[in-house]
C-alpha cells in the first residue's frame, strides 16, 4: 500500500510538473510573442521613415512624414520634413535662378545678334559698296587697283559669310518666325553639313 500510495504521489507530481511546465511554456510563448508584437509596433515608424525618405529621393514633392506617438519618432520625423521642406526651397530657388539665366542668355544673345546685324554687317556692307565704287572709278582710271578692290570685296564677302553664320547662331531666324522646332532643326542641319564638310 505504501508503494502504491508513493506512485500515485509521483504521479500526481509528475502530472502536476507537466501542467506547470505546459503553462510555464505558453507564458513565455505569450511574452515572446508580446515583446515581438511591442518591438515591431515600436520599429514600425523606422519602416514608415525609411519608406518616406525613398519617396523623396524619388522626386516625390508632396511627401511628408505623419506625427508618431513617441517623442524620439516626432523629433526624427520632424527633422526630416524640415529638411524636405528647406530642400524644396533651395530647388525652387534654384530653377528661378536657372530661368533667371537664361533669360538673361537670351537677352545677350539677342543683344549680339543685334550689334552684329546692325554695326558690325552695316559696315562690311558700306566696305562692300565703296570697293565696288572704287572698282568702278579704278576701271577706267587705274586698272591696276582693280584686283585689290576685288580682293577687299573678297575678304568682305567672307566676312558678312561669317557674320551670317554668327547670326544664326546666336539668334535663328526661324526662331522668332517659325517656333523652336524649326530654330532646333534648322540648328541641326547646319551642325550636320559643317560636320560632313570636315
Amino acid at each position: 500500500t505504501v508503494k502504491l500510495s508513493t506512485e500515485l504521489v509521483i504521479a500526481e507530481a509528475w502530472h502536476k510538473l507537466l501542467s506547470l511546465m505546459s503553462l510555464s511554456s505558453i507564458t513565455v510563448f505569450a511574452v515572446c510573442l508580446l515583446v515581438y508584437c511591442s518591438i515591431s509596433r515600436a520599429l514600425n515608424p523606422a519602416k514608415i521613415i525609411v519608406a518616406g525618405i525613398k519617396d523623396m529621393e524619388s522626386g516625390d514633392r508632396d511627401c511628408c512624414l505623419p506625427v508618431f506617438e513617441l517623442n524620439e519618432w516626432q523629433h526624427i520625423a520632424a527633422a526630416i520634413n524640415q529638411l524636405a521642406f528647406s530642400q524644396q526651397l533651395l530647388l525652387d530657388e534654384r530653377q528661378k535662378l536657372v530661368v533667371k539665366l537664361v533669360d538673361i542668355q537670351e537677352d545677350e544673345r539677342r543683344y549680339l545678334a543685334r550689334e552684329l546685324h546692325d554695326e558690325f554687317g552695316q559696315c562690311l556692307a558700306a566696305i562692300n559698296a565703296v570697293a565696288a565704287s572704287i572698282k568702278q572709278t579704278a576701271a577706267q582710271d587705274c586698272p591696276a587697283l582693280v584686283n585689290e578692290t576685288e580682293r577687299i570685296s573678297r575678304i568682305t564677302n567672307h566676312m558678312l559669310e561669317n557674320v551670317r553664320d554668327l547670326l544664326g547662331r546666336l539668334r535663328p531666324a526661324e526662331f522668332d518666325e517659325l517656333g523652336l522646332d524649326a530654330s532646333l532643326n534648322s540648328l541641326i542641319a547646319g551642325w550636320n553639313a559643317r560636320s560632313g564638310d570636315k
